[in-house]
């Protein structure tokens, strides 16, 4: 929908038709996807390069986002969140040497992973919290006063012009 394409506009550093190759990182290989927001192009749809973890991306307010991840299975100490050249870096690695269990069926996925949003210009992270299987990052836009749009009076002939100041 529009309001998705918004969202992700926001988000992304290029528009949403701009997005036709970027690289994206699994597991230390480079995958190259369509739209790193939603999760690659048709070729990779089915795989799990693309897929895992899930994700959803929520507006929450104007200029405010929030990034949830399904991260079930992983602690605090095995989850990731860092900023790096306007690129948020969300990565989850499992020491499955800490606990030797004897799963008799094992369904719940903890392999590692590293999933990369390209900020757009002005975007910042908030925080970011893990509760109840899930990891939530909010982030919010906020465009300098400099750079917002600004209303110019328009002085009328005979009186007097208004004068702006830097």
């Amino acid at each position: 929908t529009l309001k998705q394409v918004e969202a992700i506009d926001a988000i992304c550093e290029s528009t949403y038709k701009d997005l036709e190759i970027t690289e994206a990182e699994y597991q230390g290989k480079k995958v190259k996807l369509n739209d790193p927001i939603r999760g690659g192009s048709k070729k990779f749809n089915n795989s799990t390069t693309a897929s895992y973890p899930p994700y959803n991306i929520e507006k929450t307010a104007d200029d405010y986002y929030r990034i949830s991840i399904a991260v079930a299975g992983f602690s605090d100490a095995d989850l990731s969140v860092e900023v790096k050249n306007k690129t948020l870096i969300i990565s989850g690695q499992k020491d499955d040497n800490k606990n030797e269990r004897n799963f008799l069926h094992k369904g719940i996925a903890t392999r590692a992973f590293k999933r990369k949003f390209h900020l757009a210009d002005y975007v910042k992270v908030k925080s970011a919290n893990h509760s109840d299987g899930m990891l939530h990052i909010d982030i919010f836009k906020e465009v300098p006063e400099e750079l917002k749009p600004r209303q110019i009076e328009i002085a009328v002939k005979g009186t007097k012009t208004p004068v702006l100041e830097h």
